[in-house]
């Protein structure tokens, strides 16, 4: 693993590291099953950097995650605990289970090194939007914006703009069917985006267009997220001045505006997501650093209370560094975000971290850890007081499935869902439709490149 580094968002690229050394080991061993005539039958059932970042989501596709070849359920391994760490929740039951299940759905690609859909929102149970982003060439030196389409029956492409060199979509918010904003960034460059500033696209019921920002100012900036109350009050959140700076915007109905939000971190202060519950209750969650080169992230959560941004009091778990990734508002006093924590100095491992805000204060609640090595959340909603999902991925024994958590209203448990991809998978986004109407999208791996993957949930019968 790469020594340490001067901004986490190269940390981040640590994971990417594992999983591409991953893959390339699994595939040498494929080819030499291959040529003793032992190699197994392999099947492919599914799907805020890219294989270069995943996103470090710097883009953050992917951190961790990965399937289990020919096997449609997790096994988690005994969950850790240590001092100073949230205690383990165990394993997964072992008798059959019942429960409404998650199912892959076919979902479009367009090349076949990389695509990945990172976001989505629902405007109906016929009307969904996924976005993301897909490589033009082998290296995946050069990125381009990759947006889905959901009618009810299938999931295809719509064609976006991509201004500069290209760029990826990081955050989606759908209004209405014919008010759609995307965030994200584009690149500046051809040689694997290295500078890159903010983009904002908008669909009007016909057609994608680019929409001007606020100027960020030097550095390299982006969106990373973007949340809607109505048609005249948006944010959207990230990062400016090449992570030492957050950003937030906010869309009146007329044009995008910055507006100052604090920086508590010396050295990097960055958002990776945003949930707007009132014009006057916006939640915004990342991650600072005080250090010079920022081996030790501290958790990040910031309140809108209609007039100003604040820091609120996060807490962190162990010594090693925390981040969140992703938060969910549901009302004034139930709200949660999601990340995970690093287990050593150089965060080549890590674990789940989920935090819940009462009205008054960020406690940390006990989470799943199945990986050995990565166990990672990025994105959670919370329907009821007894019904929240968060998911992304974790790698255990030379695999990385999808991981899929639930809450009942008392504990975090691990919930059954398909890996599809044989070396590599990963959900970084949720779409609700309804309560038992939700929509997962993100990425597989069997072999042949990274392809999207969407994943389903439902429940007709009502149970």
């Amino acid at each position: 693993m790469p020594s340490k580094t001067h901004d986490h968002s190269q940390r981040l690229l640590r994971h990417w590291s594992y999983r591409l050394a991953l893959v390339c080991a699994l595939l040498v061993a494929g080819a030499l099953m291959l040529t003793s005539q032992s190699a197994r039958a392999r099947s492919l059932s599914e799907g805020q950097h890219s294989a270069s970042q995943r996103q470090s989501h710097n883009g953050m596709g992917r951190l961790s995650g990965t399937g289990e070849p020919g096997d449609n359920r997790m096994k988690p391994s005994a969950g850790k605990s240590s001092v100073g760490q949230p205690p383990s929740m165990g394993e997964a039951p072992a008798q059959p289970d019942r429960r409404p299940s998650w199912n892959l759905v076919d979902s479009s690609n367009v090349f076949t090194t990389e695509n990945e859909l990172l976001v989505a929102s629902a405007v109906s149970a016929n009307n969904i939007w996924a976005g993301g982003y897909y490589c033009l060439d082998a290296a995946c030196n050069t990125y381009h914006t990759l947006i889905e389409h959901w009618n009810g029956s299938t999931w295809s492409i719509v064609s976006s703009p991509n201004v500069d060199a290209g760029g990826y979509v990081r955050g989606i918010a759908a209004v209405s069917a014919n008010n759609v904003w995307m965030v994200g960034f584009s690149c500046l460059d051809s040689a694997g985006c290295t500078t890159f500033t903010t983009l904002i696209e908008h669909w009007n019921g016909t057609s994608w267009s680019v929409v001007p920002g606020p100027d960020t100012g030097a550095g390299n900036s982006i969106l990373r997220a973007i949340s809607a109350h109505s048609a005249n009050d948006i944010w959207a959140v990230g990062s400016r001045n090449t992570n030492a700076s957050t950003l937030t915007e906010h869309w009146n109905g007329t044009a995008w505006s910055i507006v100052p939000s604090p920086n508590p971190g010396s050295v990097v202060n960055r958002f990776q997501a945003v949930d707007v519950h009132t014009s006057r209750d916006v939640w915004a969650v990342g991650f600072f650093c005080t250090d010079s080169d920022c081996t030790y992230p501290q958790t990040l959560t910031e309140h809108w209370n209609g007039t100003a941004w604040s820091v609120v009091p996060s807490p962190n778990v162990g010594t090693f560094g925390s981040l969140l990734l992703g938060t969910f508002a549901r009302s004034a006093n139930d709200v949660w975000a999601v990340g995970y924590y690093c287990t050593d100095s150089d965060c080549n491992g890590d674990q789940t971290l989920i935090e819940h805000w009462n009205g008054t204060a960020w406690s940390v609640v006990p989470s799943p850890n199945v990986g050995t090595v990565h166990t990672v959340l990025h994105e959670i909603v919370a329907l009821a007081p007894d019904d929240a999902w968060a998911t992304w991925g974790y790698c255990d024994e030379g695999t990385c499935p999808n991981l899929m958590l639930h809450w009942d209203g008392h504990t975090w448990s691990v919930y059954p869902i398909s890996s599809p991809g044989t070396l590599d998978n990963g959900l970084n986004a949720f779409a609700v439709v309804g309560h038992k109407d939700i929509w997962g999208v993100g990425y597989m791996n069997s072999g042949s490149g990274y392809r999207t993957q969407v994943q389903h949930f439902t429940n007709h019968d009502g149970h």
